[in-house]
């Protein structure tokens, strides 16, 4: 080939049709047969021939991988570039897993594939675009600063050649008649649109598939025949002459930059290679061939042809120069150990190469395997330290150890234990560097994390913790008594729930351990409560588990409620007082508002927030004054307040709920209005009862005054309660109540 400068830039088709590197074997290499194997074998070509215009300084050379997308090789840095022994050196110099030997070029192309569908106008934009394509990015090439020298060379001229595998028609592909026209040389004749391009630009097109050109077929206007040759025109804007039969033109008017090759014809692709070089540069030297034989050469490369650019080399054609170009020397090897004189830098560590001279270490028929069996980079000794007890530093081989050196571990192995401290075995027995401390004892974990600094601050939280068991103290008894076993093991941890178990009303033998457990039963709102089961029946064996269960937390919610007042009118008085309600309840949202209206309020004879005094039969004392006391006056209490009135050993059974509160008939439990999230069930209270006032006997719906017991919590506490349910005989006396309003 004539050396004259050139700016060239090869775009190689990257679509899934071309089937890619062989996923998953290890090698770099494309499937045989496929186009992207044959593409490899192209471009190695291509770059071969122009390394003799790369070593003198005239060529430099872009790589372009596209598919639906585009990226760029950019080898050695540079948009082209002109080093023959960098990124685009076709000597196989690099090995890949599966041990074959490759050019950097064939590890770009490994890369950098990218699969998905085909737009060869993308590619061709990516390549000539004024400014921005790779091959008019003069600023990041290689001779940035030859230009614009360079170009004003009346022998400069920029190539770009576009190889893709499609057979599709053109328009599937982004090609259109006149898509090559903006960019190939004005200096071509019209056929029959005008090439529009720069004139010492040249687009030249390459279809590349396997088998012969299809033949052509007049009933078959769709067959491939005519989707490539149309492919090439379209490329090269119909510059796309020649005696093949994809040529589309004879005429000697027309140049020809289009060409097809068979992919399983080797010849076929280094002929087409060479051909293809023939148009980048416009001289009268013919092309001639050398070899370039033993180092040191002309081009730096051992036993490889190129052509000098005299038209003198020895061979006439590439493909006779290969045949005759073989070194006479045999293959050696020699393992590049970075620790050796012979160490060469530029290719990497520990890897096998042959020196070319046939004297290399490794000899005969398995040198290769030789060589990479003892070729290989020394095994990192490591080490980690063992930590508490024994501190030790172990080696680790392979290089995953904390510390590089045994120093480097030993300094920090044996530094000091970690600071005493301390934590508290509460209920449990805990084995700790060998020692076994049982329930509230404490113990030094040996990491320095305890929760206590100091064992005096261990010793005063480490004591059992309160819990209870029921018994039942002798024959007969119907209440269990609750003790404390004083090792924090008793059945339940708060006294008021083993106090409730105990009530059970059922005799039970008293050395007999008494035995009860829980089941879990869900309200109409979703949420749990506990039923005590006597004996081992029930799912749950302590109550405990069960609320854990049932998702019922035995602690209470704290509810704040905004301040009010309620006027509240003493007896025979006509002007209220304001009192306030830390529950929520009163009228008023504020104290003046509440006064306002208790200095015009009137007394109502149903009022109930008149202050009086109530009777407790029971223990025949009147209480008060209260809101909506019975009688207005103590003396007037005291006067009726009689005590008990016996109506002998049975008595009708009434049962009553907080007002407000929903009945359950079937369980005969009681249970609140919701606060925040949480109910509170109860046992219906259960009694006999008269009214006084009028005197009658107690019917479903009336309301009686009943203050709640002393440990229910606000705000589930009452002062009246409704009649629910009337029916059968219990054992005791009735009381005489109060009638009242919920």
């Amino acid at each position: 080939m004539p050396v004259c400068p050139i700016d060239i830039v090869i775009a190689i088709d990257f679509s899934g049709s071309t089937g890619g590197p062989q996923a998953g074997s290890g090698s770099w290499y494309g499937i045989a047969g496929e186009p992207y194997e044959a593409q490899r074998i192209l471009l190695e070509n291509l770059i071969d021939h122009l390394t003799p215009g790369m070593i003198a300084g005239e060529v430099q050379v872009g790589i372009v991988f596209w598919a639906s997308t585009r990226t760029s090789l950019d080898p050695d840095g540079f948009s082209m570039s002109s080093n023959h022994l960098g990124d685009l050196n076709t000597s196989k110099v690099l090995q890949d897993p599966a041990g074959n030997w490759h050019s950097p070029i064939a590890k770009g192309m490994f890369d950098n594939f990218l699969g998905g569908g085909t737009n060869i106008g993308g590619g061709m934009d990516y390549v000539f675009t004024p400014t921005t394509g790779i091959l008019n990015r003069k600023s990041t090439s290689d001779f940035a600063s030859q230009y614009p020298t360079r170009q004003n060379d009346p022998d400069f001229s920029q190539v770009g050649v576009i190889i893709t595998d499609s057979q599709n028609p053109p328009s599937q592909s982004g090609l259109t008649p006149g898509s090559g026209c903006a960019y190939q040389s004005s200096s071509l004749s019209a056929t029959p649109t005008s090439p529009s391009g720069p004139a010492n630009q040249f687009v030249v097109g390459v279809v590349a598939l396997s088998g012969g050109f299809p033949m052509s077929n007049q009933n078959c206007p769709i067959c491939p025949y005519t989707y490539i040759r149309d492919t090439i025109d379209y490329i090269t804007c119909n510059q796309n002459a020649g005696p093949n039969s994809w040529n589309t033109s004879s005429s000697g008017l027309v140049g020809q930059y289009g060409f097809y090759v068979n992919i399983n014809n080797p010849n076929a692709i280094l002929n087409v290679g060479a051909a293809i070089l023939s148009q980048a540069c416009f001289g009268s030297v013919p092309d001639s061939y050398d070899c370039s034989g033993s180092l040191p050469n002309p081009i730096g490369i051992a036993w490889q042809c190129y052509d000098p650019g005299t038209g003198l080399g020895q061979y006439t054609t590439y493909t006779n120069c290969v045949t005759n170009c073989q070194n006479p020397i045999p293959i050696t090897y020699d393992c590049n150990d970075p620790t050796t004189a012979t160490y060469n830098p530029s290719l990497p560590d520990y890897w096998c190469y042959n020196p070319g001279t046939g004297l290399g270490t490794y000899q005969g028929l398995n040198a290769l395997i030789n060589c990479q069996s003892f070729c290989q980079a020394p095994v990192p000794i490591t080490y980690d330290c063992s930590g508490p007890p024994s501190w030790n530093c172990s080696v680790v081989t392979g290089g995953g150890g904390q510390y590089s050196t045994q120093a480097a571990c030993q300094a920090v192995c044996f530094a000091t234990p970690p600071s005493p401290s301390w934590h508290c075995t509460e209920n449990m027995t805990v084995v700790s560097q060998g020692v076994t401390y049982g329930p509230w004892n404490c113990y030094d974990p040996g990491t320095g994390l305890g929760q206590h600094l100091s064992l005096a601050a261990c010793q005063n939280i480490c004591v059992v913790s309160p819990s209870w068991d029921c018994h039942m103290p002798a024959p007969g008894t119907t209440t269990g008594i609750c003790i404390d076993p004083g090792n924090g093991l008793g059945q339940y941890l708060v006294e008021q729930d083993c106090i409730d178990a105990c009530k059970t009303h059922v005799i039970h033998p008293p050395d007999e351990p008494l035995e009860v457990s829980w089941n879990c039963r869900m309200n109409k709102y979703g949420i749990g409560h506990c039923d005590l089961v006597l004996g081992t029946s029930g799912t749950y064996t302590t109550k405990a588990l069960c609320l854990v269960a049932c998702e019922q937390v035995p602690i209470l919610p704290t509810f704040t409620f905004p301040d009010t007042w309620k006027c509240h009118i003493p007896w025979h008085s006509i002007v209220g007082t304001c009192t306030k309600m830390t529950d929520g309840s009163g009228t008023y949202t504020t104290e003046q508002d509440c006064i306002d209206n208790c200095l015009h309020a009137q007394l109502l004879p149903t009022l109930l927030d008149t202050e009086g005094w109530n009777c407790d039969n029971s223990t025949q004392t009147c209480s008060g004054p209260v809101l909506g006391g019975t009688y207005p006056t103590q003396a007037d209490c005291q006067a009726v307040c009689v005590g008990i009135i016996s109506v002998g050993t049975l008595c009708d059974r009434v049962r009553s709920c907080p007002c407000g509160w929903t009945y359950d008939q079937t369980t005969q439990e009681c249970e609140s209005p919701i606060y925040g999230i949480q109910t509170m069930i109860i046992g219906a209270i259960e009694n006999c009862i008269t009214f006084q006032s009028p005197p009658h006997q107690p019917v479903v719906g009336d309301i009686w005054a009943n203050l709640s017991p002393s440990n229910i919590p606000p705000p589930y506490t009452w002062n009246a309660a409704e009649v629910v349910e009337i029916g059968g005989q219990i054992q005791g006396t009735s009381s005489i109540e109060v009638r009242s309003q919920c």
